[in-house]
Order: structure tokens, then C-alpha cells, then sequence
């Protein structure tokens, strides 16, 4: 569960209130490695590049501030502040936004 106050911030400007978030975590792939000189099993290896995985927040927004969608790459940061505040900033663009069914709007999910 999220931290009362919990947000998320973008390089350009779009900062949002997080209600909930969704993290696939880190991967590497096994790469095949067998080869006809392989005996027993089906050989692997750990791929040189990790795939970050994919975060899906849904978010509360002023509806007159609209997610930058379809904008390049840029620095995202989502703060914690209960406790001792923390912060984690990585890279990353909105790729998918949708709008629940409220009158009042602003709130999306996306990822």
C-alpha cells in the first residue's frame, strides 16, 4: 500500500497524486546457449541487457492538466513522503492513459 501523499513528477512539468502502482520488476532473459557439443539439458545464459519492466500507476491529476502522452522519454520521479521522504527517478514515458468514469474527471491509469 502506497503512503498517504505519495506522487509522481515529470521533467515536463506534469505532477500527479498516485492512487495506486503496479511494478513487473526487473528481468533478464536466459539467452539459449546450447550447442551440438551440448550433452544432458538444454543450455542457458543470463542475457548482458535487463529489461526494467513496465510501471502502471493510476493516478489523480487536475483534469486541465493533461498526461504527456506521446512525448519523448523523460525524467520521472515518484516521491514517498511518510516517514523519512524518499524519492526514485528513472527515465521513462507515458505509453497508455485512460480516464475513469467520474463527472469530475481526472483520474487515469496508465503506464
Amino acid at each position: 500500500m502506497l503512503g498517504h501523499g505519495t506522487t509522481i513528477t515529470f521533467d515536463s512539468g506534469f505532477f500527479a497524486s498516485i492512487l495506486s502502482l503496479q511494478w513487473t520488476g526487473i528481468e533478464r532473459a536466459a539467452v539459449p546457449a546450447t550447442h551440438f557439443g551440448t550433452t544432458g539439458g538444454k543450455a542457458f545464459q543470463p542475457a548482458d541487457l535487463t529489461d526494467a519492466g513496465e510501471l502502471v500507476v493510476e493516478i489523480h491529476h487536475d483534469p486541465d492538466e493533461v498526461p504527456p502522452l506521446g512525448s519523448a522519454a523523460e525524467t520521472v520521479t515518484i516521491t514517498w513522503p511518510e516517514g523519512t521522504p524518499a524519492t526514485q527517478s528513472f527515465s521513462g514515458q507515458v505509453i497508455v492513459t485512460g480516464s475513469a468514469a467520474e463527472p469530475s474527471g481526472g483520474t487515469s491509469s496508465g503506464s
